[in-house]
């Protein structure tokens, strides 16, 4: 009899999917080009690659970076803040999407908070910006009026005297949503202050790290809120973070009430799920 009672009480609690995702070449293929320099003949020879190469290249001893190599992907670079925000219309006006492009789309439409998690330096309010775009000019009426309804029922769950016919305007329920996301460009100087630690391009799988660990937190703290089955799920494209963060989930398994699950992108054509032990 217990064990039936266990499990109508696991069957009516509410399921709270959360999303972290990498960005370049996972949600969008972006043009922006990294600077660096390849030992051809035993000069070092200037090369822009793109992020996909720079993925291969970037522990090889034939490849350096140097002061000017990710100045197109910081809010400091010659075009400013706004080199992402143009990137991002290029690719979505070249329909260069990535792998979890479409996926991405629907964790919008839930209303499902998210994180954006890139090796990039911008700021949280260029890469919030970016997706801002998206919402606006990619979702269809109808699929942005689904948006608005599910933000509702999520401000409803966790506010009790939230009042719907005060708070209806959709662009304060969209700003409401997008700043409890969560954004991280973990080469920004903002981020690298806070763990007071330099070289995020250098080493992502460390920082991303970091950054998961505090969007676990936030999420873990909403499950335990409403007494909700609460799942993650991170997809990336390199090899090097989808196995540490992999590795990562393993070890902290146990510490939480939740699902964890990782999704190998580097191939678009075969996403790979990888089991959490």
């Amino acid at each position: 009899m217990k064990k039936y009672l266990n499990f109508i009480s696991e069957k009516y609690k509410p399921i709270m999917k959360y999303y972290a995702f990498d960005w370049d070449d996972n949600i969008l293929n972006m043009p922006t080009v990294i600077h660096m320099q390849h030992l051809v003949n035993g000069k070092w020879i200037n090369e822009d690659v793109s992020t996909s190469k720079f993925a291969e290249i970037r522990n090889l001893d034939t490849w350096r970076d140097y002061d000017e190599s990710y100045v197109e992907f910081r809010d400091f670079g010659p075009r400013g803040k706004n080199a992402f925000i143009d990137d991002c219309k290029i690719a979505i006006q070249n329909k260069d999407f990535g792998p979890v492009w479409y996926k991405f789309l629907k964790t919008l439409i839930k209303g499902s908070i998210f994180a954006i998690i890139t090796a990039r330096g911008h700021e949280p309010d260029t890469l919030k910006e970016g997706v801002h775009y998206i919402i606006d000019h990619i979702l269809t009426i109808d699929e942005k009026n689904e948006m608005i309804s599910n933000l509702i029922a999520f401000q409803d769950m966790f506010i009790p005297d939230f009042d719907i016919m005060k708070n209806i305007d959709p662009e304060i329920l969209i700003k409401a949503y997008l700043d409890k996301c969560d954004f991280v460009g973990v080469s920004s100087p903002s981020f690298e202050k806070k763990y007071k630690e330099n070289g995020g391009a250098s080493n992502p799988e460390k920082m991303k790290i970091k950054a998961l660990q505090d969007f676990i937190d936030k999420i873990n703290t909403y499950g335990e809120q409403v007494d909700g089955i609460v799942s993650l799920g991170f997809s990336d494209d390199d090899v090097k973070n989808v196995d540490k963060v992999h590795k990562y989930f393993n070890e902290i398994s146990s510490l939480y009430n939740i699902n964890f699950n990782v999704f190998d992108t580097s191939n678009k054509n075969n996403i790979i799920k990888k089991v959490i032990k």
